[in-house]
């Protein structure tokens, strides 16, 4: 059985239930108006690439300032736990 409810950070949370155990949790970011939707690895917190300030930019990555808990991000996607994950809107 499939439940879903809204957390104190205003993101609706879906969770599957088997025999009373909770087997998933995902959570369901609103990207409604983002342009470039990413999602924190580390506090799965949704944000706009769009609205973050670059702080450099390498051969191998750009890096930026996030408005959420991982302040010094970049987007590589080859690291063995990449600082943001793209979401579609």
């Amino acid at each position: 059985m499939r439940q879903t409810y809204k957390n104190d950070d205003g993101e609706y949370v879906q969770i599957d239930v088997f025999n009373g155990c909770v087997v998933l949790e995902t959570i369901v970011s609103n990207t409604d108006g983002m342009l470039a939707p990413v999602r924190c690895t580390h506090c799965n917190k949704a944000y706009d690439l769009t609205s973050v300030k670059p702080l450099a930019r390498f051969a191998d990555c750009t890096t930026f300032e996030s408005p959420c808990c991982h302040k010094h991000v970049d987007d590589r996607t080859w690291k063995g736990m990449p600082d943001i994950e793209r979401l579609t809107n």
